[in-house]
């Protein structure tokens, strides 16, 4: 049980930091900017980035969620 447990925290640590860090890639690349926006990527994140970071949000809870009921 203690190894499905780590498989969902290693998914959803991958889930956001990975899911995050494509969608900040993306932007970069589609705006053909420099890779110095990595460190504030505020300014450069259009309508469609923020909803994808925002399913990220909800798919890392979910995943987070699952998590915790399944611990108890």
């Amino acid at each position: 049980m203690n190894e499905f447990l780590e498989i969902l925290d290693i998914l959803a640590i991958i889930t956001w930091l990975g899911g995050g860090n494509y969608v900040i890639y993306r932007a970069i690349k589609r705006q053909q900017l420099s890779f110095a926006y990595y460190f504030w990527p505020f300014p450069i994140l259009k309508g469609k980035d923020w909803l994808k970071i925002l399913g990220l949000l909800i798919l890392t809870f979910l995943i987070v969620i699952v998590r915790v009921n399944i611990s108890d």
